[in-house]
């Protein structure tokens, strides 16, 4: 309400494509009160947050409720589309990433309304399944940047076993994407290796030409998805045949002296590194492997130590990668996911002290001010830290 000299005064505002809806709008607005709406709203974020028992409730809450508005929206025309972020200060604002969509935005909203889940997932599989693992796509559908990115394809039939997990078996709704997902099975078979249960991506999860064209992460991804999908899916054993062929084959061409590589060429060279964005640190989150695995934990070792080059101390600790070499928002999720306890404990520290964007999480910050250095306005970002609070509570296991 606005207080005017004659008293108080409720201003009620429509918005629509012409003047007529607007108007009607307005109107209906006002029949409702202002009181009611109100009513409505308050209910509608307490609904979003219910049943959350993790650490650092008002920092989830923040981060749920900004990704639930900026990450998603409806067309004029009322279809569901995913997105980036609607915020015109992230810089790569109003576009489709598969990645920031359904691995880090979606299980926050599986999480926070179902209902919602369901309807943006067949809407994604039907208008951008058509060229998955696109770099990046425009919100109807087509390539918008070239680049094929294996983690991105992964994130379609991850996602839709994600929510089958979450939901149970709902064979109508496998029924209905299975030719969306016979699209990404199809386009991944491209890149397999000739002789090799693997698959190449062109660019890595910061979206960079990669150095060798096999990485362990989106690998594992790959296998993760396919392992997971497997109980809902007709060709089960298929799935898991392949899942189980593409995990011996990075254990016996992903590891050099007891750890896993970033990326590496068969037989050939390999690199040691890491990439926030999609972080081997992930591994057994995702079920690739167990947290008790010795190659697992001397990775995770070396990508938290001062051995790895984006590794940054400070009052704000943290990881980056060459495309951000700064702490990043990504990493502070890739903590707490670990179930290690003290990385994890870090990053609810910062999470809890660092005023990065304005006090949600960022692209990267600076390792002692913890200010935010790049991609502020994040809001599928927002969505993954979200998930990480609610899924990696009470993290147990190692303390590296």
């Amino acid at each position: 309400m606005l207080e005017w000299a004659a008293g108080p005064v409720t201003l009620y505002l429509g918005l629509a494509p012409e003047a007529d809806g607007a108007r009607t709008t307005a109107l209906h607005l006002r029949r409702v009160g202002w009181e009611g709406l109100l009513h409505k709203t308050l209910h509608k974020l307490a609904l979003l947050c219910t049943n959350y028992t993790g650490p650092l409730y008002e920092v989830y809450r923040r981060h749920l409720i900004f990704s639930y508005f900026y990450a998603q929206a409806d067309t004029l025309e009322g279809e569901p589309v995913l997105l980036t972020s609607r915020s015109p200060h992230y810089y790569v604002s109003g576009a489709y990433w598969a990645r920031d969509a359904l691995l880090w935005f979606f299980p926050a909203l599986l999480k926070a309304d179902r209902k919602r889940a369901k309807q943006v997932l067949k809407a994604v599989f039907q208008r951008q399944a058509r060229w998955p693992g696109e770099h990046a796509q425009y919100l109807s559908g087509p390539p918008l940047y070239p680049g094929f990115e294996l983690d991105q394809a992964a994130a379609y039939p991850l996602a839709l076993a994600r929510y089958l997990e979450a939901t149970g078996p709902d064979p109508g709704l496998v029924a209905e994407l299975r030719e969306p997902l016979a699209w990404v099975f199809a386009r991944v078979a491209e890149e397999k290796h000739p002789s090799l249960t693997l698959y190449r991506t062109f660019l890595s999860p910061t979206d960079d030409p990669v150095k060798e064209p096999y990485l362990t992460y989106d690998n594992a991804l790959w296998c993760v998805a396919l392992e997971r999908l497997a109980p809902f899916w007709p060709e089960a054993e298929a799935l898991r045949l392949e899942a189980r062929a593409i995990r011996e084959t990075l254990y016996r061409q992903a590891e050099r002296n007891g750890r896993f590589v970033f990326s590496f060429e068969p037989g050939g060279t390999h690199t040691f590194s890491d990439e926030p964005a999609g972080s081997l640190l992930l591994l057994p989150h995702l079920g690739f492997c167990s947290r008790q695995d010795p190659i697992w934990q001397a990775t995770a070792l070396w990508i938290l130590g001062s051995d790895n080059p984006h590794h940054y101390k400070g009052r704000f600790p943290g990881e980056g990668s060459a495309h951000f070499p700064f702490p990043s928002g990504f990493g502070l999720a890739n903590r707490i996911l670990s179930g290690l306890m003290r990385p994890a404990g870090d990053a609810l520290m910062t999470l809890e002290q660092a005023p990065l964007d304005q006090g949600y999480a960022c692209e990267s910050f600076d390792p002692e001010t913890g200010q935010a250095r790049t991609g502020v306005g994040f809001a599928a970002l927002a969505g993954l830290v979200a998930y990480a609070l609610a899924a990696g509570k009470d993290p147990k296991g190692p303390t590296v």
